[in-house]
């Protein structure tokens, strides 16, 4: 496995903020729909699918961004639905990891992946969850992050950008995360003096975020801004720990 490097880089979302509830889902479904919901680029007329499992009496003020679009292209098939030596898939594992402790979470994936069935494990946490399918993936993580961002409901004070393929991050460091997040900091988790994933970003920087272009717009933001940044020691080195290739599964 190879440390991952630098940032390569909302539910309860009201329609205006670019969710259309009639996308594939009843709002009041607990589960994901299982017929493909249709995706327009998100900057024109975004339709989105929603799962909504929203158990939680009080919205949470740091939520996550789930990036999971990727296409696999070291790894020679769908990475997400792999197979961990736990029997889970990589997708899943990574969420169920992140819903443990964060109480809304946005995924950002693609209409292939969803054929594939890469997210249809998400309904199985009292969790929040909002799916959207960015048309523009290939173009880049920061579309895929664009999406996300521009879909933040307005209570959030802060949001966590997590990869979904870094399945060995333990629930208590997103905790530790989100407990020091504020709208004006940005929080990045390191282990043994190596920063890692996922790095908080408060509300201050959505807009950058949302500008941000190709794979550098997170890493951009935190260059432009030192002195907000916050580096949390935690003991996981999941923090530094992607999948890339299936040797990387043991």
């Amino acid at each position: 496995m190879e440390p991952s490097a630098g940032i390569e880089p909302s539910a309860g979302i009201e329609p205006s903020a670019g969710i259309e509830p009639s996308a594939g889902i009843e709002p009041s479904a607990n589960a994901l729909p299982v017929s493909r919901p249709r995706a327009r680029h998100w900057e024109t007329t975004p339709i989105t699918p929603k799962i909504q499992c929203m158990n939680r009496s009080t919205p949470s003020s740091c939520g996550a961004i789930l990036l999971a679009a990727g296409f696999s292209r070291r790894f020679g098939s769908i990475k997400l639905n792999a197979t961990l030596p736990d029997g889970s898939s990589i997708f899943t594992k990574s969420f169920d990891n992140l819903s443990q402790s964060i109480d809304e979470i946005i995924v950002v994936g693609r209409n292939a992946l969803y054929d594939a069935g890469t997210y249809h494990t998400m309904n199985n946490r009292d969790t929040s969850t909002t799916l959207i399918l960015c048309d523009d993936a290939e173009h880049g993580m920061g579309h895929s992050l664009r999406a996300g961002i521009k879909a933040i409901p307005d209570h959030w004070h802060a949001c966590m950008i997590c990869l979904a393929d870094m399945p060995y991050i333990k629930p208590d460091t997103y905790k530790q995360i989100a407990d020091q997040s504020d709208q004006f900091r940005i929080v990045i988790p390191a282990h043994e003096h190596q920063r890692g994933h996922p790095v908080s970003f408060g509300r201050q920087y959505f807009n950058a975020l949302a500008g941000s272009d190709g794979d550098t717009g997170g890493r951009k933001v935190i260059q432009t801004h030192p002195k907000a940044v916050l580096e949390l020691t935690v003991d996981d080195e999941g923090i530094l720990l992607d999948i890339d290739r299936p040797e990387d599964l043991a």
